[in-house]
């Protein structure tokens, strides 16, 4: 008799999905700080754990230190209030580029290369920003700080301030004469101003919570001999299996043996992602170079783990590169570039535009799609940033009227 199999639509293959997959993911999904609050709570119920931390009172900074809010959080709050907002991504990036008492670290040359925005597009992010609640941060001196902050003040002297503002130098040395003679105020008006300055923060930002004071990183990565290496931070935390041979323990000594299992299996699996993701980004590594196209997808795929798995280990995940600590998340770019490096791609949009109809001439997002059909992953925001620098102008501006 012949046999055949038939397979009815009502029978699907399922997973099963038990209590120790679903604690394997939870513990998969802390962060170091997360981590460690964890196996403190565990040790204290479970004889077969031993908990010990190098340092107890970081953990008490650490809780002491997010009790008040960081600054993106305050401007993040203000920014969903406004009637055109501010990228989230945006205000994120600008952010991560302040020291703590609110100033910009490096340039805006600097700031323009390693975004993925144009220069006129941060200028007028940083403008707004400047005054958002604290007034003054976002700037690149103390001089321009104060400057904004007398602008946005209502009181009388303010104008007056603004003005002393420029003779700062000249205050500090108490040169009262010399501000009077340059600017043709009244020496009343100078001290008058100078009162007012004073009231102002040279330090607008620090009384906000930083994410560096909570962040803690996973891993350290380092370039040795044009190399990108990943150095896997040791964890201020000891599990110690106890022996013990009574059988009413039993379930609590299984607990700790699949504890440690857990913490053992999520520290391979960060170090699978960030391997991958280094192999993807080392140029950024060895040379300050733009990310390249890299997205979860990639990741999950290279690794072989389920997209959400990847996700979860990431997630408020950091590393640590030339002492500044990064979300992992942060090597993740659906805009980048693939193998592909600036000065070639505006080579690509040059040509592209150069072939087009000067009366249908190829919008930026146009260009971005016949770039994406090369296998070059840029945001449209990008393809003009880039088309700016080659002094091409925009379509409008290049169409030929009929």
């Amino acid at each position: 008799m012949k046999q055949r199999m038939i397979l009815k639509p009502d029978q699907v293959q399922q997973t099963s999905f038990n209590k120790e997959m679903k604690k394997s993911l939870e513990v998969l999904q802390l962060n170091n700080s997360d981590l460690k609050t964890f196996l403190k709570e565990v040790s204290m119920r479970n004889p077969f754990i031993r908990y010990s931390s190098q340092d107890d009172t970081d953990a008490d900074f650490t809780m002491f230190a997010t009790q008040s809010s960081s600054l993106l959080e305050v401007v993040q709050e203000q920014n969903r209030w406004e009637k055109e907002s501010i990228p989230e991504d945006m205000v994120e990036y600008l952010t991560s580029m302040l020291d703590s008492n609110g100033y910009f670290r490096e340039d805006l040359n600097h700031l323009v290369v390693h975004s993925l925005y144009s220069k006129k597009e941060l200028q007028r992010a940083i403008f707004r920003l400047q005054r958002f609640e604290p007034v003054g941060c976002y700037c690149f001196s103390v001089k321009e700080s104060l400057r904004v902050q007398c602008e946005m003040s209502q009181k009388a002297a303010s104008e007056t301030g603004e003005i002393l503002c420029e003779y700062l130098k000249e205050l500090s040395c108490k040169d009262y004469e010399k501000i009077c003679d340059a600017t043709n105020l009244t020496m009343e008006e100078v001290k008058e101003g100078l009162a007012f300055i004073q009231t102002l923060h040279p330090k607008p930002a620090c009384n906000y919570a930083t994410d560096a004071v909570v962040l803690q990183p996973e891993a350290k990565i380092y370039v040795e001999k044009q190399s990108v290496r990943i150095e896997m931070l040791q964890q201020d935390f000891e599990l110690d299996i106890l022996e013990h041979t009574s059988r009413e323990l039993k379930a609590y000594r299984q607990e700790a043996k699949s504890i440690l299992l857990q913490v053992q299996k999520r520290n391979l699996t960060i170090l699978q992602i960030l391997q991958v993701l280094c192999s993807y980004q080392k140029d950024f590594f060895l040379s300050g170079s733009s990310l390249h196209h890299c997205t979860l997808k990639q990741v999950a795929q290279q690794c072989g783990l389920h997209l959400s798995t990847v996700s979860r280990a990431i997630q408020g995940k950091s590393f640590e590169f030339e002492n500044r600590y990064y979300p992992i998340k942060f090597l993740l770019s659906h805009d980048g570039v693939s193998d592909r490096n600036a000065s070639e791609i505006e080579e690509k949009i040059k040509d592209l535009i150069h072939q087009e109809d000067r009366y249908h001439p190829y919008s930026d997002a146009k260009l971005q799609s016949f770039l994406k059909q090369q296998g070059i992953f840029v945001a449209r925001r990008t393809i003009a940033k880039y088309r700016e620098h080659c002094g091409i102008v925009s379509s409008n501006q290049r169409k030929i009227k009929e």
